[in-house]
C-alpha cells in the first residue's frame, strides 16, 4: 500500500513538474523578480487542475463500472427469476 501511495505521489509531482516547465506563465513569474511572490499560487493553481482533472476521471471510470456492474446485476435478476419461475413450474406439475 505504501508503495501504491509513493508511486501516485511520484506521478503527481511528476505531472506538476511536467506542467510547470511547460507553462509560460510560470516561467514569467520565474524570471521577474517582483512577480516572484506569484510562484506558489501559480503552483497551486496547477495542482489544483491536476487534482481536478485526476478527479474527473476517477469519476468517469466509477461511472462505467457503476454502468457495467448494474447490468450484470439486471442479466443475473433476470436469470434468477426465470430459474425460480421454471422450478415453480415443475413444482405444480406444468410443463412447457
Amino acid at each position: 500500500m505504501i508503495v501504491k501511495n509513493l508511486d501516485f505521489r511520484s506521478l503527481f509531482f511528476d505531472k506538476i513538474n511536467e506542467k510547470l516547465l511547460s507553462d509560460e506563465l510560470f516561467s514569467t513569474l520565474s524570471q521577474d523578480k517582483a512577480s516572484q511572490s506569484f510562484i506558489l499560487q501559480r503552483i497551486c493553481e496547477i495542482s489544483a487542475a491536476i487534482i481536478l482533472k485526476e478527479v474527473e476521471i476517477l469519476l468517469k471510470n466509477s461511472n462505467n463500472q457503476y454502468n457495467f456492474l448494474r447490468k450484470q446485476y439486471t442479466e443475473i435478476e433476470k436469470t434468477l427469476k426465470e430459474v425460480n419461475n421454471h422450478e415453480f413450474i415443475n413444482k405444480i406439475g406444468f410443463f412447457y
